[in-house]
């Protein structure tokens, strides 16, 4: 009993010792200056890795959640969820993991849907989800579409504005009651986006064209809503600390951190390919997430700093205010409380300043 208890000790201090040698790492957990919807950092996302139900490897998508296994003996220190089947060797999950779960999940409600279509102009556009071209390269629409089809735009008339508009892959246009091309916009970023099936280079070049003729062009299209709650991820922030760690950081902590006797939670975010570790706050944990938050980019400071950013989304409150012309507010938020709260705090950061955006009449 004494060994394992000086066994414990031991790590830990080890742990301490090595941690505090380390340089701060700076992941980071910021969007990608592109008119690319997929280089939206996807906070939201990491909620799909800590789907957990149940203790069993059932709950897990293979391959996509990774904890450390302090338990292991035979296999590596770092088990993939769901994947010794043919074992059956027990996965370690951290005691929390429910808990967890309940807790960091709600910060991200379900995609909304807005019932009422949004009119917007063609200018207000920011990005897309598709194109034939790396959107990911371009800081602008402008800078895609003279790098990418510069010969769409050679021609600046009124004329050529209207065949790029004619094109029939624009299907917010010219098939707007069967496609399912939408605006989408997620609180942490100033973009509106198209999520289309195609037609980007066309839209670019009448996105460019109507600038320069100085051309009002409306287009219409439903609207999903991608949010931050404050409320949860104040709940979140009260009880849980959580740190990116690459790759490399966490191969050099070796087996101190699993040896160390401190609970934790280890999640693989393959769609950035960094690793979110979680600790709950309370005394024993103070001192590693005070060496963590020396070492690496808090998730935690992360989400506050988009939480701020959704409050001041004008293309945010432009979308909402649209949904509101024709329906009362206590109607439309009678099921959406927690979209009344990003509303009105939305509203009053950028309505203290000015006039509510509106969208276009036509």
């Amino acid at each position: 009993m004494l060994d394992t208890l000086l066994s414990v000790f031991s790590a830990k201090h080890k742990l301490y010792k090595n941690l505090k040698l380390k340089p701060f790492i700076d992941t980071r957990l910021v969007n990608s200056d592109s008119i690319a919807m997929s280089d939206v950092f996807p906070f939201h996302q990491i909620k799909d890795s800590l789907c957990m139900t149940g203790i069993s490897p059932t709950n897990f998508v293979p391959g996509k959640n990774i904890v450390l296994n302090p338990h292991a003996k035979d296999n590596d220190s770092i088990s993939y969820l769901g994947q010794d089947t043919q074992n059956h060797k027990p996965f370690y999950i951290s005691p929390f993991a429910e808990e967890l779960a309940e807790v960091f999940n709600p910060i991200f409600a379900e995609i909304i849907h807005l019932e009422t279509p949004c009119l917007l102009d063609l200018s207000e556009i920011g990005g897309f989800s598709n194109s034939k071209s790396d959107l990911s390269q371009y800081r602008s629409i402008d800078d895609f579409v003279k790098n990418a089809c510069p010969d769409y735009i050679s021609d600046v008339s009124m004329e050529n504005l209207d065949r790029m508009l004619l094109w029939p892959e624009i299907r917010l246009l010219n098939s707007p009651d069967t496609t399912t091309d939408q605006f989408f916009i997620y609180g942490w970023s100033p973009k509106i986006f198209v999520q289309n099936a195609g037609g980007s280079h066309h839209m670019a070049a009448a996105h460019y064209l109507a600038k320069k003729l100085s051309q009002c062009v409306p287009i219409q299209g439903k609207v999903s809503l991608n949010l931050i709650s404050s409320k949860a991820l104040q709940n979140f922030d009260s009880k849980y600390a959580a740190f990116a760690v690459p790759d490399d950081a966490l191969i050099d902590m070796g087996n101190d951190l699993s040896e160390s006797g401190l609970e934790y939670q280890l999640v693989f975010f393959r769609e950035r390919e960094v690793n979110f570790i979680f600790f709950k706050k309370n005394d024993q944990n103070a001192r590693v997430i005070s060496l963590f938050n020396n070492l690496h980019a808090s998730l935690n400071g992360a989400l506050k700093s988009a939480v701020q950013a959704q409050f001041k989304n004008e293309a945010l409150l432009t979308v909402m205010s649209a949904n509101l012309s024709d329906t009362s507010e206590d109607q439309f938020f009678s099921t959406r409380p927690h979209l009344a709260e990003i509303y009105n705090h939305v509203q009053n950061e950028i309505c203290l300043s000015g006039p509510k955006p509106t969208s276009p009449t036509i």
